[in-house]
């Protein structure tokens, strides 16, 4: 364990730290892609916005499930609190998407002890607005709630993706990076394997069947009920359907930048997945500096290139995208044009403030839209914290 254990912090460390080596189209340096503040002058996009004390519970209990009728849950991308940054103005070359408000950068919870053995990453929100943190290094899951944070999930080994769906009962689906499998995971801390977790692999199959290699990204689809994960270094996303079955929905196994229809295109270090209303999914590219857009039929293109090593994102019923690049928030239309909400180039302790005064640490893993507040919330990995940007309507 404790063997596997480094191997989750190395993973986390050197992705977060830009050190794994991008290719097909990667840029090395690290300042490429970010691109500038929101201002009153800029140009901003019109779109719009959709979607203390704990005591840890008792080691989660472990089932497996397999083929059939696991009822399975996951989590939306959405969420709620603060962030206003400077002015946005709006832009004619998207009149179907709402403006781009400023926002404002408040912490909503700080986990206490040395960040470095927490690392949260993948948010997700329940229906009576308490949100769950793969807590990454740590191997558990968080719950905080108005009462403060408590220890839902424990034995994990390297949690990091988490989707949540409320329209099927209170629970979510995790990815664990290290045990190479997807776990549905209960408000009340009971976890049942849904798929993988043998060795390995990149073959698809029904339950325990299916291998994976480094699952990360969890994303649900409404329309289709189902979760698109990617799989980081088998360099594709994956597909978990009601009944546990896995396929590949894009990428042909080979890292490389090409489109193409389904697994005829070509990923690398894909880390995030996103679906917005109209069925789209979006994928965080770590090893292209870019977020590529997959159609509900398996088109792959790319949406915005140039992004500097992007490691989380949500989309909104629109289609409007936030994406953690660097030590930044950026927004990104349909069009493809983009806009810092908030964070600089330089990363920093987490102070809190309007826009581009606001800082980040360096890499922050998880984000979450919500799409009734219209609100952002981030955790900020490095500085053990999870963010809110409210915006300023």
């Amino acid at each position: 364990m404790y063997h596997r254990k480094n191997l989750a912090w190395a993973s986390a460390l050197i992705l977060s730290l830009g050190l794994v080596a991008c290719g097909g189209g990667g840029d090395s340096n690290d300042d490429a892609g970010l691109v500038q503040p929101i201002t009153s002058s800029s140009s901003a996009r019109s779109a719009s916005s959709s979607t203390g004390t704990s005591q840890p519970s008792s080691s989660s209990s472990t089932s497996s499930a397999a083929s059939s009728g696991a009822s399975m849950s996951s989590a939306a991308s959405s969420t709620s609190t603060s962030t206003s940054a400077s002015s946005a103005s709006t832009s004619s070359t998207a009149s179907s998407i709402s403006a781009l408000p400023g926002y404002t950068v408040s912490t909503r919870y700080t986990w206490g002890g040395d960040a470095s053995t927490l690392f949260p990453a993948g948010l997700a929100l329940d229906s009576a607005g308490n949100f769950y943190v793969a807590m990454n290094l740590a191997g558990r899951v968080d719950k905080i709630s108005a009462q403060g944070s408590e220890v839902v999930a424990s034995g994990l080994q390297s949690p990091h993706g988490l989707a949540f769906n409320s329209a099927a009962g209170n629970a979510f689906v995790l990815s664990d990076e290290i045990a190479l499998a997807l776990y549905q995971l209960g408000t009340n801390g009971t976890r049942m394997l849904l798929a993988g977790s043998g060795p390995s692999g990149n073959s698809d199959g029904v339950g325990t069947a299916a291998r994976f290699m480094a699952p990360r990204g969890v994303a649900f689809d409404s329309s289709s009920h189902s979760f698109y994960i990617a799989d980081m270094t088998a360099h594709t996303i994956r597909k978990l359907d009601s009944r546990s079955t896995v396929s590949t929905f894009a990428g042909s196994g080979l890292a490389g930048n090409s489109d193409g229809n389904g697994t005829a295109a070509t990923f690398d270090k894909p880390v995030a997945v996103a679906v917005d209303g109209q069925g789209n999914v979006y994928v965080a590219e770590y090893g292209n500096n870019q977020i590529r857009k997959i159609t509900p039929a398996g088109v792959v293109t790319k949406h915005a290139t140039g992004i500097n090593r992007p490691t989380a994102l949500a989309a909104t019923s629109e289609g409007r995208l936030f994406v953690c690049a660097s030590s930044q928030i950026i927004a990104i239309d349909p069009d493809g044009s983009r806009n810092v909400v908030a964070g600089n180039s330089t990363s920093g302790t987490g102070v809190d403030g309007p826009g581009a005064s606001a800082n980040f640490g360096a890499y922050s893993h998880g984000i979450l839209y919500d799409e009734t507040s219209g609100k952002i919330y981030v955790a900020d990995s490095f500085n053990g914290k999870l963010r809110v940007l409210t915006p300023s309507r």
